[in-house]
């Protein structure tokens, strides 16, 4: 996968580096193959990768953590079984709690489970935002997004220094070589 040169919106995998370290790559579509366990598995190894993602018509999101090859923690909030469903396993974040209640007092705040509004939906995307400095549907002024593409051209890119720094090759299902 390398920076392909083309605006980020034109591609539906694009790549950021963050100020506080964090290489992010967003995949358009929920439940984008980036995310799945086979693909994280081996890209965390020797590294930490928080790995989410968010779908707002049928609000459901999942986020999960995964360091040296293994998942530390993962949480996953369905609406469908309830504006208070939120399942989780592993060791979450100390920063989850606060979060938690802060998004729970707020439901409260506004009616509870039946007042037509879902708080905890956003729990894992503000846990994300809190271990990394990342939220999908906010943007920061010094982001600077690139268009990656599976068809590498001839130049280096900070993409691909990231899989060569991690020692791994690129998985299958990003097309990469």
């Amino acid at each position: 996968v390398e920076d392909s040169g083309r605006q980020a919106p034109d591609s539906g995998l694009q790549g950021c580096e963050l100020p506080g370290g964090w290489d992010v790559i967003a995949a358009r579509g929920y439940g984008h193959p980036l995310t799945e366990d086979a693909t994280v598995r081996p890209l965390s190894v020797n590294c930490e990768i928080v790995a989410g993602g968010a779908e707002t018509h049928v609000m459901c999101s999942t986020a999960c953590g995964w360091k040296n090859g293994r998942e530390i923690w993962w949480m996953d909030h369905d609406s469908e079984a309830g504006v208070l469903n939120l399942s989780t396993r592993g060791k979450l974040p100390a920063s989850f709690s606060n979060i938690y209640e802060g998004l729970l007092a707020k439901q409260d705040a506004e009616g509870g489970p039946d007042c037509g509004v879902d708080f905890l939906f956003s729990a894992p995307e503000e846990l994300t935002k809190a271990l990394t400095g990342y939220h999908y549907d906010e943007s920061q002024p010094e982001e600077v997004w690139h268009s990656l593409v599976s068809d590498p051209p001839k130049k280096k890119s900070w993409l691909g220094g990231l899989f060569k720094k991690l020692g791994i090759r690129a998985p299958a299902a990003l097309g990469a070589t």
